[in-house]
């Protein structure tokens, strides 16, 4: 958030039982910087379905409940979507454009 010019490349993994207040971290930090740089969701096909305007001008992503094979399964295009410099956005009736996922 403060080196809004460096990409840094990772991602971070909260694991825990149900229950634990793996959201309240991200509830705070979602209330500091603004809701509309937050996605959060369950659902992967909403990051890397046919369309994914939901992550559009996004700083933070949380996937909820990512089943084991499934993040198994989409572990190339994770890695990639954490580790790119620009990403494709694929809006509804919208010619595709790259957009950079960092400010430079």
């Amino acid at each position: 958030i403060q080196n809004t010019d460096k990409l840094p490349a990772i991602a971070i993994l909260f694991k825990s039982k149900q229950g634990f207040g793996k959201d309240l971290f991200l509830d705070i930090l979602q209330n500091i910087i603004g809701h509309k740089y937050f996605f959060r969701t369950a659902d992967l096909n909403e990051v890397f379905g046919s369309f994914n305007s939901t992550i559009k001008d996004k700083i933070i992503l949380q996937l909820n409940e990512v089943d084991g094979k499934d993040g198994f399964a989409m572990k190339e295009k994770l890695k990639n979507l954490i580790t790119e410099e620009y990403t494709n956005i694929n809006e509804k009736k919208i010619k595709q454009y790259k957009q950079n996922i960092y400010n430079e």
